[in-house]
């Protein structure tokens, strides 16, 4: 089984999180700071060869300065040269959460004319949220509904008039209600056969039964996987070679 790559530094910080969710279903995991990639000149064919999955998570990149992500995703483009949807096509897995996700919306990985602003509300975000499958594939296969929390200022996804359907992206999650805006109640976007994932709430927050607040004291074991566990449960099959989806535990 191929390494996992998560991405660290400049303001991310869900980074432990995320690795340690990884090594919680027995994916190998590295955590790598964007700054220590860029040094080293981690090219595509390094990306590709070395790691079979990147996963980017959530934080304030850069300060979140210049619209969410953007910078993340500059540095990606220019000085990495990483083409992410190009390394999906090979086999490899992609997440990006909420910052992560911002900065592959950035990254153009949805199609033009589909971007990421500020909440209608205006507001910050920070609750649980109840989320519909729209697209059980990849990382969300063998799923129907989570309940997962999200914590955003700038979390609206909104689109151009048909732009994701000229694009091979799609919802992927939808919240069922509505929370900050985002056409169709979007809560995330799917492409390459559901193996690159880019979404605003966070699994890695939701990966032990405790986590959530809605338990009662006691009613979860120490450590009882949660729903968030199921996405990477799915990694864990993908990279492995296995088919079929990881149910909700």
């Amino acid at each position: 089984m191929k390494q996992a790559l998560v991405l660290s530094g400049e303001g991310l910080n869900c980074e432990i999180e995320t690795a340690l969710a990884c090594q919680m279903v027995g994916i190998p995991v590295v955590i790598r700071s964007l700054q220590d990639l860029i040094a080293q000149g981690v090219s595509q064919e390094r990306l590709c060869q070395d790691y079979g999955a990147l996963l980017i998570p959530g934080g304030f990149s850069f300060g979140d300065e210049w619209d969410s992500g953007r910078i993340l995703a500059l540095k990606i483009r220019s000085r990495l040269k990483w083409n992410l949807e190009a390394f999906a096509r090979q086999g490899g897995w992609v997440l990006g959460v909420c910052n992560g996700f911002q900065c592959l919306i950035r990254l153009g990985i949805f199609g033009a004319g589909v971007s990421i602003t500020q909440n209608a509300s205006g507001a910050f975000l920070n609750r649980w949220v109840e989320l519909e499958v729209t697209d059980a594939r990849g990382w969300l296969a063998g799923l129907e509904r989570l309940e997962l929390p999200i914590r955003h200022g700038e979390g609206r996804v909104v689109e151009s008039p048909g732009a994701l359907a000229r694009s091979e992206a799609c919802v992927a999650l939808r919240y069922t209600q509505e929370i900050n805006g985002s056409f169709e109640q979007a809560a995330a976007l799917s492409t390459v056969e559901g193996r690159v994932l880019g979404m605003m709430p966070h699994p890695e927050a939701a990966f032990f039964q405790f986590q959530n607040p809605s338990r009662l004291p006691g009613s979860a074991t120490a450590f009882e996987q949660g729903v968030g566990a199921a996405l990477f449960r799915n990694l864990a099959r993908g990279l492995s070679g296995l088919e079929g989806g990881a149910r909700v535990s």
